[in-house]
This record gives C-alpha cells, sequence and structure tokens, in this order.
C-alpha cells in the first residue's frame, strides 16, 4: 500500500501514472537513523499547541492559518475547497519566500476525510506531529550526510487541509503554473492509514515507505528497482550458458540472492530510493544531490523532474577498467565487449538486450560516452544497463555495470574503476559488485 499520492494530475503514486505524467512534463552514505537518533529527531518536535500564524492574511471566507504542533496548517477546521485553494496558492506565491541553495523545500495536502480519520483512529498525536517527526528524520539524512552538499536540509513548510471533492485532474492539470513555488514540490496525502502501510515500522512509529515516496517528489531521485532487469530472449551469447547470472537487480532487497542473478548491494544496501524501508541516501544520491548543488540546479525543477523518471548524462569522457578475480588476483585485459540494453519498442516501460555488441575495446580503457546514448540532456529510456564480456590473461570473465557507476565516476572525478569479475563457475550470490575509485 502507497503512503499516499502526489496532488498532479494523473500523478498517482503507482508507477505507470507517474512515468505517464513525466512525459507529459517533459560514499560515504548519510548516517544510519538508529534508534537513538530517532529519538534525538523526535525531541525536536514542539509540544502540542496551536496558534494563529499571522504572516499571512487571508480573505474573510477563510479560516486564518494555524500553527499545530510546530507546522502551519491551512484549513484544519474548515478544508479548503478548489476556489479557496486556487487563492491560497496565488497568495503564497506573492510573498516570495526564499528558498536557500542547500535546502530542500515540501508542501503536503492531505483530505480532510485522511486527516479526521487519522487523529481518531491512529495515534494520541496531531498528524502534523506525525509529518514532522518524518520531516525530522528525512532532514536528518540530509544535514548528516558529508557529501551531499545540503547542510540546510529538508523543510516541511505547510500543511494544507483540503475537502475531499477539490478535483485533482481539473486544477492542477497545468501543474508549473499551479503549483505552491515555494517549495521544490507538494506531495498528497489520501487514503492514508500508517499500521497499514508496506513500509510502516510500528517499533519507531514511522513509516519509511513515506521516506522513500519524499525522496521521490521533494528530492526527485529514481527508483533503483528501476534498473532491476531480465529478459528472457535475445539473450547475448555469453550469458546463455549461466543462467544463474541473466538477472541483474540495480536494487537489493531481502532474498535477493536466492533468487538467482546478481545484486547491486553495494549501492542499494539499506537506501531510501531501494525500493523501501532505507534509513540513509547512499552514496550515489548524496553524490547527485552535491552535483546539482555545484551546478546551481537545486531548486530547477524543470531539469530535477526528470531524475524521477531518467538517469543523469554525466559521463566521463574514457575510464579505466581494472579487474580481479573472485579470488582477489589480478587480471590483465586484453579486450572488452560490451552488451547494451535499450527500450522495448513494443512497451518503452521495459528492456530488452540490444541486437548486438555495442562496441569492441581493445584494452582496459572504454568510453562511456560512446556507449550510453543521451536524449534530452539524459540518457535515453531503457539503455541504461552494460553486461561486459572480458577476454584476459586468465580466460573469459565477465562483469554487469549500470549507468550509476560511470556517473559516480564522474562526479568523483575518478579515472580508475577496481573491480571484480566473475567466471562462468562462479555464484552470483556471493558476488561483490562494490566498486573502487581511484
Amino acid at each position: 500500500m502507497e503512503a499516499g499520492e502526489k496532488l498532479k494530475p494523473n500523478f498517482r503514486l503507482s508507477k505507470i501514472t507517474r512515468r505517464e505524467f513525466l512525459k507529459m512534463t517533459l560514499g560515504v552514505a548519510a548516517g544510519v537513523l538508529t534508534n537513538e537518533k530517532i529519538a534525538q529527531a523526535g525531541s525536536l518536535i514542539n509540544k502540542p499547541n496551536q496558534k494563529e500564524a499571522p504572516q499571512l492574511p487571508l480573505e474573510q471566507e477563510y479560516s486564518p492559518p494555524s500553527i499545530i504542533d510546530g507546522l502551519e496548517t491551512f484549513g484544519a477546521d474548515e478544508p479548503l475547497n478548489e476556489e479557496q485553494l486556487k487563492l491560497l496558492t496565488e497568495k503564497l506565491n506573492s510573498l516570495g519566500n526564499e528558498k536557500r541553495d542547500d535546502t530542500y523545500y515540501g508542501t503536503v495536502f492531505v483530505t480532510e476525510e485522511t486527516y479526521k480519520r487519522f487523529i481518531f483512529d491512529d495515534f494520541q498525536e496531531s498528524f502534523q506531529s506525525y509529518l514532522r517527526r518524518h520531516e525530522a528524520l528525512f532532514n536528518q539524512m540530509l544535514i548528516e550526510n558529508p557529501i551531499a552538499l545540503a547542510e540546510g536540509g529538508f523543510k516541511l513548510r505547510r500543511l494544507i487541509v483540503i475537502n475531499n471533492n477539490v478535483p485533482e485532474s481539473d486544477f492542477f492539470r497545468d501543474y508549473y503554473n499551479n503549483r505552491i513555488t515555494d517549495c521544490d514540490d507538494q506531495y498528497l496525502i489520501k487514503n492514508y492509514q500508517p499500521s497499514k502501510a508496506d513500509y510502516y515500522d510500528p517499533s519507531i512509529r514511522i513509516d519509511l515507505g513515506l521516506l522513500h515516496e519524499w525522496g521521490h517528489y521533494f528530492l526527485h531521485l529514481n527508483d533503483f528497482y528501476s534498473l532491476d532487469f531480465f529478459s528472457p530472449v535475445n539473450i547475448p551469447p555469453p550469458l546463455r550458458e549461466i543462467p544463474l547470472w541473466q538477472k541483474y537487480y540495480g536494487s537489493y532487497r531481502d532474498g535477493i540472492d536466492n533468487d538467482g542473478g546478481v545484486s547491486r548491494k553495494d549501492l542499494a544496501d539499506n537506501t531510501l530510493m531501494a525500493g523501501g524501508g532505507g534509513r540513509i541516501l547512499g552514496l550515489y544520491n548524496s553524490l547527485q544531490l552535491a552535483n546539482r548543488g555545484k551546478a546551481g540546479r537545486v531548486h530547477n525543477l524543470r531539469e530535477t523532474l526528470k531524475d524521477i523518471w531518467l538517469w543523469p548524462a554525466d559521463l566521463p569522457e574514457q575510464v579505466v577498467l581494472r579487474f580481479y578475480n573472485v579470488y582477489g588476483l589480478p587480471l590483465i585485459v586484453r579486450n572488452i565487449t560490451v552488451y547494451e540494453t535499450e527500450a522495448d519498442l513494443a512497451n518503452p516501460n521495459t528492456r530488452v538486450w540490444h541486437s548486438g555488441p555495442v562496441y569492441n575495446f581493445p584494452g582496459e580503457i572504454i568510453r562511456p560516452v560512446d556507449i550510453f546514448p543521451v536524449e534530452n540532456g539524459a540518457i535515453k529510456k531503457g539503455s541504461e544497463i552494460i553486461f561486459l564480456d572480458i577476454d584476459t590473461d586468465r580466460g573469459k570473465y565477465f562483469r554487469w555495470m549500470d549507468i550509476r557507476d560511470f556517473n559516480i565516476a564522474k562526479w568523483m572525478g575518478k579515472e580508475f574503476l577496481q573491480m571484480c569479475a566473475a567466471r562462468y563457475d562462479d555464484y552470483p550470490g556471493n558476488f561483490n559488485s562494490r566498486i573502487d575509485y581511484r
């Protein structure tokens, strides 16, 4: 069960509708959130209180905003209808609230039904307190991260309660002109009960799946599991005789290693965007956010929104791939043949194998800029995964890689990638996919 939905046209939490919307509009990881840190984060939440927030004068037909448990709230007593929400958006946008380059901002919407049911059914705390505890953990992932360059962390600016009849598809059709502009994005919660959410952790009363969704909406990050891949047809010749290696998981979840194939536990274990339940931002996304900050694109929605659906085209011109076998013995590379995936013409949301080797590289130097096709400033959809057939002094070896490995090299300014390669009789469940960048 998903945590909620975003207040955008046809942009629900299901993977299909989110992708449809995007089509239309177009290391060191952060510290693990231990129970001790969660307790510390919880201490940041104000004691229950409610008072008026006088900074935003509203029309007489509105109830004034309130501060409830430290969070500015509109519509707590009288949920906003469509016209009131439109007027509120215009007023908020006229204020010109500052957005710092090292801080991410968000607004949460909640339907009247969910808001009232939460107070009545779930906990002896307000919905605002519940959100602020999640805000504190989300913020912690950023401010305690030495890589992400987001020292300002995350700020949840406000909660807006809307009545159940606000027409999402009609009012928010022109999202860029109707959104609240002092936030990086906005998120709608409806039909939501925390205890029934897939990644709700009752021991800490935190929905880690909700934080995963905030990673999409407020940080504009892609799902790692969108790089999971297995195609039963047109399998490259080196893979045909080794069925246990034919599945590639760009993510990592419990039990993957027993399912056959190789997983990218090195990049995805316990990370926010691996698919739910993660408690750290992870090396890849930390570097991605840092790169945005350096490029001045933190609050450029038209640029960053693509990152929910596509992968960045930040690639080094060339890299040196140095391999060792599962016993740690170095391999001298004679030739590397690269097989690449591509989008299935019949279903662009799935991948198939490209019709043949993309490139043959003599020796250990390859050129990522030649391998990965770029389209509209991002890697062409479906072309993000490669399989390497490696001819060495010790015989044939192979290795899976994906676009993230080369993004990291570019963002870190590293040219040498040292990693393990496998033989056909090696077992994928024991394979270490980690790459050392030098």
